[in-house]
């Protein structure tokens, strides 16, 4: 779940005035000659691979900047389970990533996660946190590490 206080502070890390073309329109309405592709939504395309393949057919030198939420977050589960539906085509977690880009024709060179403030650090497992009207419990201080991440900002180059 990507909020509007996570878009702010990903656009704020750029300096101003940065060219980018925006993926929000499909890769055939991107501007080819950009430096640099900002896209957001990966999880709510039907087949990801393929479209992160377009763009980089179209966009062959551009580098690659990526918002993607993670379906693991606390915060996701707990909506899910209140009824709320995941991302409309293909949630994504932190192991499907660098795979799904590499098979699309990127090099990540960074993975980041955009991390819930909210949530207790990952050292305080094994607790109990509530999730709206369910109580997960947590085990592990990894488990609760990837719970954590609300998202991720990825940085890929063409291959």
């Amino acid at each position: 779940m990507i909020g509007p206080e996570i878009r702010r502070a990903v656009l704020a890390s750029f300096p101003a005035g940065a060219a980018f073309a925006d993926a929000a329109g499909g890769a055939e309405a991107l501007d080819a000659t950009a430096p640099h592709v900002l896209l957001e939504g990966l999880d709510a395309i039907d087949d990801p691979r393929a479209f992160l393949a377009a763009v980089r057919e179209r966009m062959p030198h551009a580098r690659l900047f990526a918002l993607v939420a993670n379906a693991a977050h606390l915060a996701a589960l707990g909506a899910f389970y209140a009824g709320v539906a995941p991302a409309a085509a293909h949630p994504l977690v932190r192991a499907e990533i660098e795979p799904l880009f590499l098979a699309a024709g990127w090099q990540t060179t960074a993975i980041t996660p955009i991390v819930d403030g909210s949530l207790p650090p990952p050292e305080a497992a094994p607790l109990e946190i509530n999730a709206g009207a369910i109580i997960f419990q947590i085990a592990d201080a990894a488990t609760l590490e990837r719970t954590r991440d609300a998202a991720f900002f990825i940085v890929a180059d063409p291959r």
